[in-house]
């Protein structure tokens, strides 16, 4: 049976780390984890070749992410064992598959950065990607969503035209206790796509910046 400490093996190893390296990591022996990996690949969470190289996609390497996080693992094992790109481009690429318009990384003035823009329409969602090592205190989230309130006032100087709305939405690799803080989603990775498929039923319940003349 995999637990934690396996899957988080199998992440160390897509990423580089020697299979020996990776079990003494996680305080396996070699077979644990050769079995474990054959057991993820049966699963369909990593591939392996016929040269025993281990690979895993970004769709892949956040199962397994989640996968470690139900069967115990902290989020900071996990997070340190994930790179921050991954998580940014499976959420750009969840945004594609709902056919959004994606902008990574938009510059603003005052040395500001929105992580992910995402448009459909006259609809803008602002993402903050959050691969958070810390618990979602409420005054850590509330200082989050300020700063990207604040960031979307800025881009929408930068648009010539008014009536533009932009939602915030933090998005994180582990469920907070609540899903909508001050009516601001905060979505786990994993759980992106239900949201978008349902946004529509949401969006005149969720906080919001809109444009002004």
């Amino acid at each position: 049976m995999l637990n934690a400490r396996m899957i988080l093996a199998a992440l160390e190893i897509v990423k580089g780390t020697e299979m020996k390296k990776a079990a003494i990591r996680n305080f396996l022996d070699e077979k644990s984890v050769y079995n474990a990996l054959n057991r993820l690949a049966k699963q369909g969470l990593v591939e392996i070749n016929a040269n025993g190289n281990v690979k895993a996609d970004i769709h892949q390497k956040m199962e397994m992410a989640c996968l470690a996080l139900k069967l115990g693992a902290s989020l900071n094992e996990v997070s340190n064992r994930l790179d921050w790109a991954d998580f940014e481009e499976l959420a750009c690429q969840i945004f594609r598959a709902n056919n959004y318009d994606v902008k990574r990384h938009v510059i603003l003035s005052g040395r500001r950065e929105i992580d992910i823009l995402a448009r459909k329409r006259e609809i803008y969602i602002a993402a903050d990607c959050k691969h958070w090592r810390r618990p979602l205190y409420p005054s850590y989230l509330t200082k989050v969503i300020n700063m990207q309130i604040e960031r979307i006032k800025i881009f929408l100087k930068t648009l010539p035209m008014s009536g533009i709305r932009v939602y915030p939405m933090v998005i994180v690799l582990q469920r907070h206790k609540e899903v909508f803080f001050k009516k601001v989603p905060i979505i786990p990775i994993n759980y992106l796509n239900d949201f978008l498929l349902n946004f529509e039923g949401l969006k005149d319940w969720l906080f919001s910046v809109l444009a002004s003349t």
